[in-house]
């Protein structure tokens, strides 16, 4: 099942996630308007990914980033998320894809 959460009514600013019982949950893509950037809505988006897959009893959850996105590798990264695997190449520019995981709490 993919998702899109928006955290108002400014249709702007949403995240996509992937809840699948075989393949895992995933972080698949997550956009700030860029005159909202720097006050922390990015962060409270994952966040609340996070929260949505700790109910939903996952233990992970997994993003891919691209190597040139350093806001948002910053972010994630500052969230708890490791890097697990690089992929080469994967844009048409040349640039490469960090696969990214944080394991959730499990109580």
């Amino acid at each position: 099942m993919i998702r899109k959460f928006r955290p108002a009514a400014d249709e702007s600013d949403f995240v996509n996630l992937k809840a699948n019982p075989v393949t895992g949950f995933e972080l698949l893509g997550l956009v700030v308007a860029a005159h909202k950037r720097g006050r922390g809505l990015g962060k409270q988006l994952v966040e609340h990914v996070i929260g949505v897959a700790g109910q939903a009893s996952f233990r992970a959850i997994e993003t891919a980033v691209f190597a040139d996105n350093q806001p948002m590798l910053r972010l994630v990264i500052g969230l708890g998320f490791q890097p697990v695997r690089m992929t080469a190449h994967l844009r048409a520019d040349g640039m490469d894809v960090v696969y990214l995981r944080r394991y959730l709490d499990m109580m």
